[in-house]
């Protein structure tokens, strides 16, 4: 069967090249905020260097759509070291299920991405990244597409999550916690993993360690007290293991926050294990942004 992997704006799973150059929508900075699905976005305006940007790297093939808006300015995407640019808008009616870009023969495989804000017009100034199809490139959505046996999705009340410590209070609904030493374990047997949780203002870095193989801290990338849609995001994936059992560890880590003394916050909602994959089947990747 196919199953699709959805990646939001806000997941630490991206990387936004300054960060400092990136701002976060809400209803008081656009009225139109609420047009978006989950109401939400990145975006950034140019800057004299021109080098806003956001990457990710991923597993898979890939292709990029996303909106054509009046004021989409000049951006380039790097794939695996190679760049193309584009005019960003030209002319003619808004569009929001554009394509920004695609590769259909790309190989499966390990891959980067990186779309940068080249504009210096201020009359087409903003590169934004939302969440969904058919939105403004005010969001980001990544989408990964397989074909696997099994996609099974693990509540986080099943006894398969193994949550410590046990004190009381240590942990509440979905599964949040604020404590430093808050750990999430799991034994799982497939090729690939998803962990999906709640992200605000309060959210701390956590890190995931697979197999003994720990990832350096994830930051989430919000900075919003009460989200005016509260979706789960995901925060993790792994995929192209080799089909067997493994151990997963989702660690809180609030010290990596630095002075953000308020995010201490980890919430972990499910997971989605992938299994029997084989060799010859192919992960899709597709990114959907909206200028």
């Amino acid at each position: 069967m196919l199953v699709n992997t959805t990646v939001s704006h806000i997941s630490p799973l991206l990387y936004y090249i300054p960060r400092s150059a990136w701002y976060e929508a809400t209803l008081q900075s656009d009225s139109n905020i609420l047009s978006y699905p989950n109401a939400s976005y990145h975006a950034t305006n140019f800057t004299t260097s021109g080098s806003a940007s956001v990457s990710f790297s991923w597993y898979g093939k890939g292709e990029a759509f996303g909106g054509y808006r009046s004021y989409l300015g000049p951006y380039k995407v790097t794939l695996d070291g190679n760049t193309t640019t584009y005019d960003g808008y030209t002319g003619g009616p808004d569009q929001y299920a554009f394509q920004l870009f695609g590769i259909m023969d790309l190989p499966v495989g390990q891959h980067h991405l990186r779309i940068t804000n080249t504009g210096v017009d201020p009359a087409r100034p903003t590169l934004d990244l939302d969440y969904a199809r058919d939105t403004n490139l005010f969001l980001l959505q990544l989408i990964f597409e397989g074909e696997t046996d099994s996609a099974v999705t693990v509540d986080h009340t099943s006894d398969k999550c193994v949550w410590s410590p046990q004190s009381a209070g240590a942990w509440v609904v979905d599964d949040t916690t604020s404590l430093a030493s808050g750990q999430m374990g799991m034994n799982f047997t497939g090729t690939g993993i998803a962990v999906y949780g709640s992200l605000d203002a309060h959210s701390a870095p956590f890190s995931v360690s697979v197999d003994g193989a720990s990832s350096p801290p994830l930051a989430p990338n919000t900075a919003v007290l009460s989200p005016i849609m509260n979706v789960t995001t995901l925060l993790y994936v792994k995929t192209g293991l080799l089909q067997g059992t493994h151990e997963m560890l989702v660690e809180n880590d609030p010290v990596s926050s630095g002075t953000n003394a308020t995010a201490t916050r980890m919430s972990i909602a499910s997971v989605v294990v992938f299994s029997d994959v084989d060799a010859g089947e192919q992960w899709v990747f597709l990114i959907c942004v909206d200028f």
